[in-house]
Parts: C-alpha cells; structure tokens; sequence
C-alpha cells in the first residue's frame, strides 16, 4: 500500500520530527566540527597505538553499560508515556534514577577491583588499568543522567538537551585539549576529559531538569523498569560484539597500528552517526507516543520510513564522494588509508536507523527478547565474516562485515515486527531509489582507485550532484517538490 505525501493532516507529526531532529542533529554536528578541527593535532600528537587502545576501552565501557543501566533507557519512555500524570511521571524518572545510582555504585566496585585483570585481558598489558577505571567513572556518570536526558527527549526540550550536551562537550573539548596538546600527557589525558565532561552533564541535568520534577519514587516501578528493559540489555551485548568484535580481530591480525587506521576512518563515518543518532534521539520517544494510536501510526510511520530512507541515502553518496580528499585534508600520512572505510561505516549507521523504524511492531509489544534474538543470530554470522574478510581484506573486510551485519538485522527485524503490528511500507518507492544508489556508490567507490585522486574527487562531485538531481526531479513527486521549495522559501524569509 503507498501512501501519498498530499495526506497532509500527517504532516504537522512529520514536521515535528524533522524540527525536532534537525535541532539535535545540529547539535552533534557542532560537536563533531569542533573535533575535526582538532583531529591534525591530535593525531600528530597520539600515535596510532593510542587510537587503537582508547578504541579498546571502549568496547570494554560498551561492555559494562547494559549492566549498569539495566535496560532502563528503553523502559523508561514506555513506562513514562503509560501516564498522563505529572506526579507519575516525576516518579518514573526518579525512581529510575534512583535504581541506577544504587547499581552504578555496587558495579563501579567491581570493575573497578577487576580493572587490572580486563587491562591484560583486552588490551594485552596492564598498564591501561588507570584509563580502564576512569572510563568507567565516565560511563557511570553518563548512566546515571540518562533518565533526565530522557525527560528531555519525551518532553520535546530540544534546545535544552542539545545545549547541556554541547556544554558538556565543551568541558570535554577544553580539557584534552589542555592535557594532550598543552601539557602532553598523552592517551590519558582523552579519557580524564571524557570523565570531566559526563560529571559536568550530570550536574547541570540535576539543576536544569530535577526541580523541574517532583521529587517522589515509587519503588514499585523498579520491577517493570527492570522486566521491560533488562532483556534489551542480553541485545546490547550482541550490539556490542556487532559494533566492536571487528576491533577485537583486526588487533589479533593485523596489530595496533591498523586498528588505529580503522578506528580513525570509524570516527569518519560516524559523522552519519550524529544525524542518525540526532534521528533517533527524536524518534524513540516520538513512536512510543503513538503506542495507543496505532491506527495513526500505521499511516505515519511508512512515509517517514521513505523519506528517511531518500534523505539519508543522498547523504551516503555525498560521504562516499568526499571520503578520500577529506580524510587526507584532515589527518596525518599514517593514518590517510582510513578513507576507504569511511563510506561503509557510514552506511552502516544509517542501517541500523532504519533498523530502529522497522522494529516499532516489537516495542508495542513489548517484545524486546525477539530483538535481542535476532541480534544474536547475526552476531554469530557477522563474526565469522571477521574472520575471513579481516584476513583476506584488511581494515576494508572489518567494515564490509559491519555492514553486512547490519543489513541482515534490519532485514530481520523487519520481518519479526510485521508479526507483531503490520505495517504497509512503500516499498515500490524506495526500491526505486535504492537500485540507483547502489550503482552510484559503486561508481565512486571505484573511482577512487582508477584514476589519481583529486580527478577521482572531481569526478565523484559530478555523479553525485547528477544522483542528487535524479532524487530531486525523478524520485520524489510534484507534490512533495513543490511543498519542500516553498518550505525552504519560508525559511529563507525567517532568517
């Protein structure tokens, strides 16, 4: 079933998302900007074994983090929108982070005795323990603030959220750059500053949100926080080996230095990752609202599922156009081959976006085992592609495997929700979309490796202005052509 664009008593939902998304999305770009004007100097200060060690660690924080946080990031919202009430809601909130001040503090002991041993275990020396327990001060703290950030989030405070969050990344910024470039005291200094910035954003939450709470708990709500979110904690672990199993291999195959390449060429492409994340932030709370309005969710969701799919797809094409030259602009020599995995990581980002669209069916439900399920079947595949594509391939093989993973848990996933709450996707209109792009990925991709480098760069600018006219004349309709320019005439009026 299609669903046209002139369904225009949805729009006001879908131009709520998008502004909403949007003021996220500047925020992390702002964030990531201020970083990649810092990258030269950080990475002619850092050697490569100091990428490779700090990616590392923090696979071990993103180990620990399920269990700290106890699922409760994805319980919270759906406890939170099953009331009305100011009074209940303050409670859900509390409560929560209540639940996790208390279980931060009796895991951050535990880790914290262990340090030493998961230094040797991960990392082949002890001498990270020190960055090992400071990173999991930060985690802490950044668990222990979630549930103030979700207020945020739930309550449409955008510009709250995104302008603590960029105080925080200030604090971050300013601190490594005075420990790493002014006093050198090298890797460390990252991870003190990572710490510095979460106990920053931790304080200003309890100031600017808590007294905007009523400071109440209901220490019934400890049980569903748990039951709901904890089986998407057995999920973050497979995320984890999804996300970081490859950093693990490439360290066992090809050493330190390689994956300190991969993890620079990683922080390339996560640039999407801040416009998907800034989606998503917006999204999770947007859908849970509609978990009483599934009719109207039937009807809304597949057409932001197509224009999620048109608008982040055009921006993967442009990333895997300039990958090359910028990655080369902005890092130093021994880390230019980085480039060749920015795209896939990238489109790897934008999967797992639309992975969180596709699986509304199985939060309606209450589902979350299933997810969980699913991630573990293509944990399981994703680390055999490690195995022979890694060897066969280098850094390039680690993200072809991500993205292969990726692509099977949507797929997956997708298949598993329709059981739950079907839903009618477009799928004509996005197909359509998808086989050019496809073709035009492989072009530049390709581009890249016959001819010299800034002719590839020329040419790769060319293809993809052409797709990009393609998507603007050919892809999306005349009604949705002329609602986008007089959109971005209005807009143009305001400023």
């Amino acid at each position: 079933m299609s669903f046209s664009f002139e369904t225009m008593s949805l729009s006001p939902a879908i131009r709520k998302l998008a502004s909403t998304s949007a003021i996220y999305g500047i925020g992390g770009i702002l964030s990531r900007f201020a970083y990649m004007l810092l990258l030269p100097f950080f990475t002619s200060t850092l050697t490569p074994n100091d990428y490779g060690a700090l990616s590392l660690i923090s696979l071990v924080t993103t180990a620990c983090q399920g269990l700290l946080n106890l699922g409760t990031s994805n319980s919270i919202s759906i406890l939170f929108f099953s009331t009305s009430e100011h009074r209940n809601r303050s409670q859900v909130i509390w409560t929560a982070a209540l639940l996790l001040i208390v279980n931060c503090i009796l895991l951050l002991a535990l880790f914290w005795w262990a340090s030493s041993y998961l230094s040797l275990k991960v990392l082949g020396s002890a001498d990270y323990e020190r960055l090992i327990q400071l990173a999991l001060v930060s985690l802490a703290c950044s668990v222990i603030v979630d549930p103030f950030l979700a207020y945020m989030r739930m309550n449409n405070m955008a510009v709250l959220y995104v302008s603590m969050t960029l105080l925080s990344f200030g604090v971050t910024i300013g601190v490594s750059s005075w420990l790493v470039l002014v006093r050198e005291v090298g890797v460390i200094g990252v991870v003190i500053a990572q710490c510095c910035g979460q106990s920053f954003l931790l304080i200003i939450s309890l100031f600017f949100v808590g007294r905007k709470l009523l400071l109440t708990f209901d220490l019934q709500l400890i049980r569903p926080l748990v039951s709901i979110g904890f089986p998407s904690v057995v999920g973050s672990f497979a995320t984890l080996l999804l996300t970081y199993s490859d950093r693990w291999l490439l360290e066992r195959f090809l050493g330190l230095d390689q994956l300190g390449i991969y993890s620079v060429g990683v922080s390339f492409g996560m640039i999407v990752a801040l416009l998907t994340g800034a989606f998503d932030t917006a999204w999770s709370p947007f859908f849970t609202s509609y978990i009483n309005k599934r009719e109207e969710a039937g009807q809304l969701f597949p057409r932001i599922f197509t224009y999620y799919v048109f608008g982040f797809g055009t921006l993967i094409v442009l990333i895997f156009a300039i990958a090359k030259p910028l990655v080369s602009l902005l890092v130093d020599l021994s880390f230019e081959g980085a480039w060749i995995v920015v795209g896939l990581i990238a489109l790897s980002q934008v999967m797992y976006g639309a992975f969180s669209i596709l699986s509304t069916g199985l939060y309606f439900s209450r589902s979350l085992g299933q997810i969980s399920y699913v991630k573990w079947i293509v944990v399981t595949i994703n680390f055999g592609l490690n195995i022979v594509l890694i060897p066969l391939m280098g850094i390039f093989g680690a993200a072809a495997a991500m993205f292969i993973g990726y692509l099977i848990l949507t797929i997956m996933t997708y298949m598993r929700s329709q059981r739950e709450f079907r839903i009618s996707y477009d799928w004509r209109r996005v197909s359509n979309f998808l086989f050019p792009f496809f073709v035009v990925v492989v072009l530049i991709w390709t581009s890249c490796f016959v001819f010299t480098s800034w002719m590839s760069t020329y040419l790769n600018l060319l293809v993809a202005f052409l797709f990009v006219l393609f998507v603007w004349f050919k892809v999306l309709t005349q009604y949705e052509y002329k609602y986008i320019v007089n959109y971005l005439k209005n807009l143009l009026r305001k400023v």
